[in-house]
This record gives structure tokens, C-alpha cells and sequence, in this order.
């Protein structure tokens, strides 16, 4: 697989290499009116100091100082200065101006055709083929590997990168995420562990176990449910926990079975036993009866006053003066299983994911000086001593200055007095903006002794193990396919996540036969048959390149 990938690189390097001190022309696009459509002009004000680009892994990047302007979507801009962004300009002499575009606008703000430099994130599979594969506005990165040493190297050791990017004419036009980290799962039903172990409470392994210690706690509680979690779409940390206890699928998703058949699990036997379980939960007092509404917020206040026993979403925010005594009590629960002697099983969190980020205006003078940029992104130690900077750097910063790795295998974030339990935001907030290119931290666990710590521990002892269930990729969709997704999928979604608490919380019978067949029909008649058949051949696919 390694040699297929690395010969379809060298094919566009060396395409590349023949055309190389050659100003690419700006694409067009012919329009079904004979029109051509010019890529967007980059952002007004950004090509003063334009210079040619110097050798591979010479800093700066440029003769003369330029600034990019780079668009975020959705993204607070109070504070537009980020430490990564300064220590890379200070290298690279490339500055990053940030431009926060409001996500219900996005889609109008394309169409102006008043592009920046680059899109840091927020295109969608529709927008890399019309702007892309159609309309080449976007920078191909096949046209630059020779340039992007780490990126190719990337490519190689992670394959799944190659796969998930290059779209039906051969392009890539953004790149995705690879995330390696002993947290890496979706399996992430903590517990405030004081209750158990004031009162002899065993942690459950298995479903009747589980059930037996929430009738407990509930008693304990005074008949307040102690599960207290949102069961809302991508939020599902409590049923990934539950799910795979009923059978091969690991999560409420289009999945791989074990022939390799794509099945959308809401369709499932296992599906339907896991809601007659969950409804029971429900029923019996046991799941917070408000389970669908529940935010952040209401969730740390369950776990304050002490009846909040088992949840998942707002683990982050947990700090010590949650407690009693004014200590972290935090336990993790291991994929629960049917039967004692049972091996857990749960899906891993995608490692590689298709983030579309790091997207380049193909009309900007600094094409070139970008893609080295980005390379930077990808690397996996330091481009320059000193500097702290390679891939990890965009997700925790650079290296000696906001996080280190220590020799007993453990790496150490710093953060501000005062910001516990909001680490992650702060991080967003002053260091990076979000998490990109190559962050690879599987052989290291965090020497935090606060929530993050504990929990990081928690899932490389309870969880990381039991990530053997296959996932489906990030896969390429075809026009065609994409667009069967965008015209069925909304309908088909919103219906079987309603149904999904009308079974838990009672209003439709689970257990009745004739309406879990009217559920199945339903399904049937929101084109699920389409959809499945689409992922299926765009699996087929990426399984063969």
C-alpha cells in the first residue's frame, strides 16, 4: 500500500518538477454558458512584499515579511493574536491576519468571490468539488508535494491521509487531521467515583452489573437518577459505552460489518435491543428524565450537589471544588459487555479525519511560500532548533514554551493560574485556534494530576485497549453520491433521532413488533437504502486505493 502511495507522489513530483520556475496560469473554469469563471482574487491589502520563494527548509520563507490572511469559521476573534501564529511568523516571516466568517454565511461569502489567502477550515465536501474539482479556484497539492516534504512523508506513514483526500479527478485541494492520543475514543462514560467508594460500589463490566449499581445509587440519591448524560447526535459518549455490548456494531453510524458491508445501525436488531435497555433505564428512574435537554452546565450542577453519579460531555469542565472534600473523584468505565468473561469492544474517535483545512486560494500571489507554510503543519520533530515548531505545535503550541515532553514518557501543558477546567479554551483562545496537521501522542500520557490527567490515564487504561471495533473511514464522496447525501440524509437524520427518544422515553413501544416494523418501513421510505449504497461504493473505493 505504502509503494502504491508513494509512487502516485512521485508521479506528481516529478510532473511537477518539468514545470518547475513556471507561474501557474489562473484557472478557469468553462461554464455551461461558454463563460469562464476566474479563481477569486485573494483579499485586497495582502500582496505588498511578494517575493520568490526561497529553497526548501530555508527560514524565512521570504526575503520580505508578508502577511496572509486566513479565514476561520465560527470562530472567536476577541483575541485575533495566537502564540503559535506569532512563533511561525517570526520563523517563517509569513504573518497570519484571521477572519472569523459566521457559518450560517459562509456559503454567501464564497460565492462573493472575495477570497483570503487560504481557508483555515469550514469547506464542505460540495464546496472542495464546485470550487476544486470543477471550478480549480483551490490550489491542488498534487501540484506541490515537491515542495511539502513532511506532507509527503506524512502521506506515507499514514495512508489513510492519501485515501481520504484525493478526490475523483486526482486532486487534493485540503488537507485532513491526524490525531493520535490515549483519548482518542468515543467510549467516555465517566463516574464521580466518592459515591462508590464510600459505599463498597464496584465498578460494573457488564450490562446486568451496570443496571444493578445504578438501582443503588439511585436509592442512594434519594431516587435522583444517577445517569446523568445527553444521549443528543455527536454526543453519544454514554452510548458508546452501552451500544457494542448488543452486538458487532460499535456506534449509532453507518458501520463496517465484519463482510465489510456497510449497514446504517439505527436499522439493527442490536439497535433495538439497546433501546429496550436504555428505555428500561429510563422507565426505572434511572437516566435522568431530561436526558435529551441537558447541557453543560445542568450537568455540573447534578454532579456539585451530588446526585450527577455517571456522565460524560462536560468532563472537562470537573474540577476539584465539585467535591465534598475538595479532591477529584473521577473513575472511567471500561465498553460494558453482555456476559462476565466477555471482551469489551469499542470504536476508536477516526484518527485521521477529513477536516478540509488548510484550503488555498489559487489566485494568491503566495502559493508557493503557503504550501511551504503548511509543510510545517505536518512535521514530526522540529523544523528549526529551537523554534518548538512542528505538527504538534498546532495543537498545543510550540514545544519548550507551552508543552513538553518529559522522559518518563509523560508531556506537560502550562497554563495560565486560574484556568482549570477550561484548559482546552484557553488553549483555543491564546495559543492555536483549533487542531491541525500531524498531532501524533500515543506514547504519551499527560502529567497533569487534575481532570485531564486523570482521565487521559482512564482511557489508556479502561478504553484504549478495547479500540478494536472497525470504523468507517472519511471517505470521498462522488458528485453524484454527494449529492444523493445532500438530499436524503437531513430528512432521514432528523427522523431516526426522534424516533430514537420516542422509544427511550416511551411514547412509541419498543418492545411492540408491529412498530418496530413501521420504524423499519419508515426508514425504508427515507431513501436508507440509497444511502447506504452510496457509502457502500464509496467505501469499495477507498478500500481499493
Amino acid at each position: 500500500m505504502k509503494k502504491r502511495i508513494m509512487a502516485l507522489l512521485l508521479m506528481f513530483v516529478m510532473t511537477v518538477g518539468l514545470l518547475a520556475g513556471c507561474t501557474p496560469a489562473t484557472p478557469t473554469e468553462t461554464t455551461a454558458g461558454n463563460e469562464e469563471t476566474k479563481a477569486p482574487a485573494a483579499t485586497e491589502g495582502t500582496t505588498e512584499g511578494a517575493t520568490e520563494a526561497p529553497e526548501v527548509s530555508a527560514y524565512p520563507l521570504v526575503n520580505e515579511p508578508i502577511t496572509i490572511k486566513v479565514a476561520v469559521v465560527d470562530r472567536d476573534m476577541t483575541n485575533p493574536e495566537r502564540l503559535v501564529y506569532e512563533r511561525m511568523a517570526e520563523l517563517t516571516g509569513i504573518n497570519v491576519e484571521l477572519i472569523s466568517i459566521d457559518k450560517d454565511q459562509f456559503n454567501v461569502y464564497l460565492a462573493s468571490n472575495d477570497w483570503p489567502d487560504m481557508f483555515m477550515e469550514g469547506l464542505t465536501a460540495s464546496n472542495l468539488y464546485e470550487y476544486g474539482v470543477l471550478g480549480q479556484m483551490l490550489v491542488n497539492y498534487q501540484d506541490y508535494l515537491d515542495i511539502m516534504p513532511n506532507l509527503t512523508q506524512a502521506m506515507e506513514d499514514y495512508p489513510d491521509m492519501y485515501k481520504i483526500s484525493v478526490q475523483e479527478d486526482g486532486g487534493i485541494y485540503a488537507l485532513p487531521r491526524v490525531e493520535y492520543t490515549n483519548g482518542l475514543t468515543m467510549s467516555r462514560l465517566h463516574y464521580s467515583s466518592d459515591l462508590l467508594e464510600k459505599n463498597n460500589l464496584e465498578e460494573p463490566t457488564t450490562l446486568e452489573e451496570f443496571y444493578d449499581l445504578l438501582v443503588k445509587c439511585r436509592d442512594l440519591n434519594n431516587g435522583a437518577a444517577p445517569l446523568t448524560v445527553s444521549l443528543k447526535s455527536g454526543k453519544e459518549y454514554a452510548a458508546a459505552v452501552i451500544f457494542p455490548a448488543f452486538g458487532e456494531y460499535p456506534v449509532l453510524d453507518y458501520c463496517v460489518g465484519s463482510d465489510g458491508v456497510i449497514v446504517d445501525s439505527y436499522t439493527t436488531e442490536q439497535y433495538r435491543e439497546y433501546l429496550k435497555y436504555m428505555n428500561k433505564l429510563y422507565e426505572e428512574g434511572l437516566l435522568h428524565k431530561e436526558y435529551n435537554t441537558l447541557d453543560n452546565n445542568a450537568i455540573l450542577g447534578l454532579i456539585q450537589e451530588g446526585t450527577g453519579i455517571f456522565w460524560a460531555e462536560c468532563a472537562t469542565s470537573v474540577t476539584a471544588e465539585m467535591f465534598s472534600d475538595g479532591e477529584l473523584h473521577i473513575g472511567t468505565l471500561s465498553p460494558l459487555v453482555m456476559n462476565e468473561g466477555d471482551t469489551p469492544e469499542c470504536r476508536a474517535v477516526k484518527p485521521v479525519k477529513n477536516e478540509r483545512s488548510f484550503a488555498i486560494n489559487a489566485n494568491s500571489p503566495y502559493v508557493e511560500e503557503i504550501c511551504k507554510w503548511v509543510d510545517i503543519a505536518f512535521a514530526t520533530e522540529e523544523v528549526a532548533e529551537g523554534t518548538g515548531l512542528y505538527g504538534r505545535a498546532f495543537t498545543y503550541g510550540p514545544e519548550g514554551e507551552t508543552f513538553f515532553l518529559n522522559e518518563d514518557g509523560t508531556y506537560t501543558a502550562t497554563y495560565p493560574d486560574g484556568t482549570e477546567g477550561i484548559t482546552t479554551q484557553w488553549r483555543y483562545d491564546n495559543v492555536v485556534i483549533g487542531q491541525y496537521g500531524l498531532c501524533d501522542m500515543r506514547e504519551y500520557l499527560s502529567a497533569l494530576t487534575g481532570s485531564v490527567g486523570i482521565r487521559t490515564f482512564g482511557y489508556k487504561e479502561k478504553v484504549a485497549p478495547y479500540c478494536t471495533m472497525p470504523t468507517y473511514p472519511d471517505v470521498v464522496h462522488t458528485a453524484e453520491e454527494q449529492e444523493t447525501l445532500d438530499q436524503y440524509s437531513t430528512e432521514q437524520d432528523s427522523y431516526k433521532k426522534s424516533m430514537c427518544h420516542k422509544f427511550i422515553m416511551g411514547v412509541e413501544d419498543i418492545d411492540d413488533d408491529a412498530v418496530w416494523q413501521k420504524y423499519l418501513d419508515t426508514m425504508k421510505s427515507y431513501h436508507t437504502d440509497e444511502l447506504v449504497a452510496v457509502k457502500q461504493a464509496a467505501y469499495n473505493r477507498y478500500m481499493a486505493n
